[in-house]
């Protein structure tokens, strides 16, 4: 029979989200990523830990939840484009997947199964006759 490992996540640590911030800024620059995808990621990283801290909700990257996230992305979608609300679920779900890589999600990954917002198809501007022939 096989035996399984478990963390004990009573006595877990994992550390602040805005603690391991930097880390993560730095595993992007080492990938090589473009200067605006760095500033993209983090920024979302920054305002998911504002938005955790001013509501009393967990910032130990051990304790968020998919609840919590998803209410970042729901305050998002109030305030802001549905693209812009997609980016940044989009940077956040390549924080948590490196925090898992990095094993500081003892309970997963809180955005596992967690679908992006959708973004309505924009149909392109037509040009008239006059602005063709410009």
């Amino acid at each position: 029979m096989r035996e399984v490992h478990t963390k004990d996540v009573s006595t877990y640590s994992g550390g602040d989200l805005a603690a391991n911030i930097d880390s993560f800024r730095r595993h992007l620059a080492a990938e090589n990523l473009s200067p605006r995808t760095l500033k993209a990621y983090t920024e979302a990283a920054k305002l998911l830990d504002g938005f955790l801290a001013d509501r009393g909700m967990p910032r130990n990257v051990a304790n968020i939840r998919r609840e919590h996230v998803e209410a970042f992305v729901a305050e998002q979608l109030e305030r802001l484009k549905p693209a812009t609300a997609n980016n940044r679920h989009r940077s956040l779900r390549a924080l948590f997947k490196w925090l898992e890589e990095e094993g500081e999600l003892p309970n997963g990954n809180p955005m596992m199964k967690m679908k992006p917002p959708r973004v309505p198809e924009q149909p392109p501007d037509i040009l008239r006759e006059d602005e063709l022939k410009a």
